[in-house]
């Protein structure tokens, strides 16, 4: 079983992940045109309020004790599955 300890180092080895990709993503509209450059921009502005989300439900994890963190669990599961899945699509979209 795991332990709130491991769920969150898992969790936040993933969100570094996603955030260097996002990191990558904002390096390839650097060199895009204006046109595409504006896409780029909303598309990272959608994604760093995902962002944003999963920082906030990390923080409520590291406030809950041991004993209840798996109720909040399943919330931070979702934010970070929202922001996992835009950091990808966002990738597809802009290969």
């Amino acid at each position: 079983m795991e332990t709130k300890e491991m769920y969150q180092r898992r969790f936040e080895a993933q969100v570094k992940e996603w955030n260097t990709l996002l990191y990558l993503l904002a390096a390839k509209m650097e060199n895009a045109g204006a046109d595409v450059r504006h896409l780029y921009t909303q598309e990272i502005i959608a994604i760093s309020a995902k962002q944003r989300d999963v920082v906030k439900q990390l923080k409520e994890l590291e406030k809950v004790s041991d004993d209840v963190w798996e109720t909040i669990k399943l919330s931070t599961d979702k934010a970070g599955y929202n922001l996992g899945t835009s950091v990808a699509q966002a990738i597809i979209k802009f290969k």
